[in-house]
């Protein structure tokens, strides 16, 4: 039996998200050696500076503003270079969309593609977790300096060698450097990359479903079906909603959900006579591929704990549905779900 539309968009959908995820992983990689050079700099001017306990905090932070130079600076080209990379990663994504949608009919469809500028102003004003990517860029530069600033202050007051004070910042050979400050940053700066490019092409495609809504009608949420998936998502998968409408992924930091398309059938496009053949090709339907709950009834109990926890895994294998798990856009505790299930 041929399989509609919709269905071979989702299966084409899950291919390509393994592919989105690796193109982020190489944006991050990128951006990294950016953040490695930061830190290069960074360490060099805070080895040979010459300050001590007696002096007062406004001394210090005088002595810092040119730690306070290099980071502004470092942290400005890290976000030109993830603002190109999201751009590009924007067109690619309409391009794939346009490529998938014909692949995916029996006849050609006459789409529109949304102008590169229109997309990466949608992707600037649409926030990402209550903030601009700009913003998020800007209070990662203040973020990482306020740790340094903090540890240089309060190392000095409280007699720390000079030596020690700058090991706090980049940690320690033994733990090969991952306790220290520049760690931190660095971490945050990997979940920022991710999220961001995440935020680009999905924003990316829900423009463009936008620009189609005379051949799209809505939208299907898709989760990633592993372990590391969370409950946010886990919740959503398989949901269709309304264009312009709906829990639109990244939904948390890291979050690797993606969306597709649902397809208008062939009446509400406006075609009462569908070519021999493809009568069920286009049939409006969103795609009946597993979801995640269903994914997750077919593991065993212990892998179920793995996903949800005990708690919450034997609520689930009572029945209770993993839409139920959210409510008003966060996960309900343990004690709220025991409620529900009564």
């Amino acid at each position: 039996m041929e399989e509609s539309a919709n269905t071979q968009l989702r299966d084409k959908t899950i291919a390509h998200e393994i592919y989105l995820q690796r193109m982020y992983g190489g944006t991050t990689k990128d951006i990294m050696k950016l953040l490695k050079e930061v830190e290069k700099d960074l360490v060099a001017k805070l080895r040979v500076m010459d300050m001590n306990s007696e002096w007062s905090i406004a001394r210090i932070d005088a002595q810092l503003q040119s730690v306070r130079a290099i980071m502004s600076e470092g942290y400005s080209l890290i976000g030109k270079e993830l603002t190109q990379q999201m751009k590009d990663a924007a067109e690619y994504e309409q391009e794939w969309q346009i490529k998938a949608i014909d692949d995916s009919t029996p006849i050609v469809l006459d789409m529109v593609a949304v102008a590169p500028v229109t997309l990466f102003a949608a992707i600037e004003s649409k926030p990402l977790q209550g903030k601009l990517i700009k913003e998020w860029i800007d209070k990662l530069d203040q973020d990482s300096y306020t740790r340094i600033q903090d540890a240089v202050r309060i190392g000095l007051v409280e007699g720390q060698s000079y030596s020690d004070v700058v090991k706090r910042i980049t940690g320690t050979k033994a733990l090969q450097y991952t306790d220290g400050i520049n760690s931190l940053n660095a971490r945050q700066t990997q979940a920022l990359v991710s999220t961001a490019m995440s935020h680009a092409t999905n924003v990316a495609s829900e423009e463009f479903y936008k620009a189609n809504d005379d051949l799209i009608k809505g939208w299907q949420f898709l989760a990633t079906l592993d372990f590391k998936t969370t409950t946010l998502c886990k919740s959503y998968d398989g949901q269709k909603f309304d264009l312009g409408k709906g829990p639109y992924p990244p939904v948390h930091v890291r979050c690797r959900s993606s969306t597709v398309p649902v397809l208008k059938s062939w009446k509400e496009m406006g075609m009462k006579d569908p070519p021999p053949g493809t009568r069920s090709s286009l049939d409006g339907q969103i795609s009946e591929t597993i979801n995640y709950d269903e994914w997750l009834r077919k593991q065993s109990h212990e892998k179920q704990d793995e996903a949800l926890g005990k708690g919450k895994a034997e609520i689930f294998r009572s029945g209770v549905k993993l839409e139920r798990f959210v409510e008003n856009g966060k996960e309900l505790t343990l004690e709220q779900l025991k409620k529900i299930e009564k």
